[in-house]
């Protein structure tokens, strides 16, 4: 790395197609040898995808670009880029899967080599949060699953706090939840306001900012999987701002971000300056663009399948609002559609129950059937201490998830967001999945998502419950 190159931020323009960065190769469009290979699913090892030099390389200069709202961070050494995700820590393959890289882990270790940031490593899957703690980063990058442990981390740590305390941080929260509530509608803050969030951030918001870890992050994002616009919306008012992306193995890597200082819980922003998104006429977004993959390696059947019309195919479902920013639905292949014929999205409930400190993971189900269920996944810890509080008597996971004062919490969770939507879309019943899964388990993907198929068929008896015959 050049050291006449000093530290701070370099404007250049938001569309950057002619832009060469300068720590990397002069690529072009061009170049047709395959630079690299990575799998292209979970559910799917035999399917790897190939990219051209230029297509790699393009979505890491785009990210870079799109991150920092049309500026390059010149970093040295006293900089920290985080790689703190539970899923693909070191070793690379540590389920055993897979001897390629995984495309989240591959391009997340050469972006932050390629924008001259450190890169940190957890020592362990269960040691990320005092790593963070220990490390401080100024970016941080990783999957809603590590967000919604650091948001259930604050529940635990103020149950166990003083009244005092606790009051202390619902004032401080409630000054912060205006603050965010203006920045999500894109209106200046008031003076007044923002020299009360300021006297909440010394007076309690930064201690908890330094407990998580995330007290020195400028720059914060998330992917891979779909998260709860009311956790975009927590940690904003905690004063961490979340930029939600989206993309595939298949667009190597991102391909829609949201800009920085412009949110929209819910959405995945707007594409890449050297991309296009579309929404098709069956709902599905289509993309063009640059990173566009050559293909699924040695499968020219299907890679052919995957495009319409030189267009791109994700297999998911959304939508696009007036100001150009894409929504996910759901995936196209997990649409339900009830015995009566309406068509639910279940992700979205799903995303709203997930909000729970209580409630790590959970499937809906109901297609071809009267009514929907639910399959609950509850989370450990902060169950544990809700039940120790409590004095209700469990040995292990498996009682604590049959214990009757948990089906009750549980049960009044699925109420409250039951409220939120209309009968037709109201989950019935559910079951607690009563086996503690971690990311080596068959059901789980490595970002710590459920396996809707694999989940449906493993616990086929527990759904039927949920339906008795006649």
């Amino acid at each position: 790395m050049s050291q006449s190159r000093k530290k701070g931020w370099a404007n250049i323009p938001v569309h950057v197609e002619s832009y060469v960065h300068p720590h990397v190769p002069s690529f072009t469009p061009e170049v047709k040898r395959v630079y690299a290979v990575c799998r292209a699913s979970e559910a799917a090892i035999r399917d790897l995808v190939s990219y051209t030099p230029f297509d790699y390389v393009d979505n890491l200069l785009m990210v870079e670009v799109a991150s920092y709202g049309g500026r390059v961070y010149r970093a040295d050494e006293s900089d920290t880029w985080p790689f703190l995700d539970c899923g693909f820590t070191i070793p690379i393959s540590y389920k055993g899967k897979a001897s390629v890289y995984y495309l989240y882990e591959y391009e997340t270790e050469d972006y932050a080599i390629f924008a001259g940031h450190r890169l940190n490593f957890v020592e362990d899957p269960n040691t990320v949060f005092e790593n963070m703690r220990e490390v401080q980063p100024g970016i941080f990058m990783a999957v809603p699953r590590v967000w919604e442990k650091l948001y259930s981390a604050v529940h635990i740590a103020l149950n166990e706090a003083t009244a005092l305390e606790r009051l202390a941080a619902r004032l401080a929260f409630s000054v912060g939840e205006k603050v965010a509530a203006r920045r999500i509608a894109w209106q200046p803050v008031p003076l007044h306001l923002r020299a009360g969030y300021w006297l909440a951030r010394v007076l309690v918001l930064n201690n908890l900012r330094r407990f998580l870890g995330v007290n020195r992050v400028e720059v914060a994002s998330t992917g891979a999987a779909p998260i709860s616009p009311d956790l975009i919306r927590w940690f904003l008012a905690l004063g961490v701002e979340i930029q939600e992306l989206w993309g595939m193995s298949e667009l190597a890597g991102v391909s829609s971000l949201v800009p920085k200082g412009k949110l929209r819980p819910g959405s995945i922003g707007v594409p890449l300056p050297n991309m296009r998104m579309r929404i098709a006429e069956d709902g599905e977004i289509q993309v063009q663009g640059t990173q566009v993959f050559s293909g699924y390696l040695g499968q020219p059947e299907k890679t052919a399948e995957t495009f319409q019309d030189g267009w791109l195919c994700s297999g998911d479902i959304g939508r696009v609002d007036e100001l150009g920013y894409f929504y996910i639905t759901d995936r196209k292949k997990d649409i339900i559609i009830t015995a009566g014929g309406k068509n639910v999205t279940p992700s979205e409930w799903e995303n709203q129950l997930k909000f729970s400190p209580y409630i790590s993971d959970a499937v809906v189900i109901g297609d071809k059937r009267k009514y929907l269920t639910c399959l609950v996944m509850i989370d450990q810890e902060n169950v544990e201490h809700w039940a120790l509080d409590r004095q209700v008597d469990f040995t292990d996971y498996r009682s604590l998830t049959r214990a009757p004062e948990v089906r009750e919490l549980i049960a009044d969770e699925v109420e409250k967001v039951n409220a939120r939507f209309a009968r037709v879309e109201q989950v019935k019943d559910f079951r607690l999945i009563d086996i503690l899964l971690s990311a080596e388990d068959e059901e789980v993907t490595p970002t710590m998502k459920l396996k809707r198929k694999f989940v449906e068929q493993k616990y086929a008896h527990l759904i039927e419950e949920m339906y008795p015959k006649g």
